[in-house]
């Protein structure tokens, strides 16, 4: 089996100009320490991100919070589970910010939260898988 390249924290999360970023209205993405956060704009026509927009920026924006406490002796290995509660509809630009609430050996564990300009819309938890690389 060929060996799968897995992107770093900067290779994938910080491109705007990313096709996937600008499908979902992504900007103004940082992340550092375990914590990351973006800005979902809508897109041209519409008047907030969609939910898939938002569920998308979600998971991209967990990878990039956990990427910044991947070890040299560790890879990212994939989302293992996402779990994200709207409590209504978004208005305008969201903001998405994540934060690493533990670890193990073999996983990152990450709370989200999601709100515009009249407050909270979702929130939720993430597991994101790692793995120790294996010698060469």
């Amino acid at each position: 089996m060929a060996e799968r390249s897995t992107p770093s924290g900067d290779d994938f999360g910080r491109d705007a100009r990313h096709p996937l970023h600008r499908l979902v209205g992504l900007a103004n993405e940082r992340a550092a320490d375990g914590r990351a956060a973006c800005e979902v704009r809508p897109m041209s026509g519409e008047t907030a991100p969609s939910s898939f927009a938002l569920t998308t920026a979600v998971d991209i924006l967990l990878v990039r919070a956990a990427a910044t406490t991947v070890t040299p002796q560790e890879e990212m290995n994939g989302t293992a589970e996402l779990n994200v509660t709207y409590t209504r509809p978004a208005v305008g630009t969201a903001l998405v910010e994540a934060h690493e609430v533990g670890r193990a050996s073999s996983m990152r564990v990450m709370e989200f939260s999601v709100s515009d300009a009249d407050g909270a819309l979702a929130f939720g938890r993430s597991t994101y898988a790692v793995r120790v690389r294996s010698a060469q």
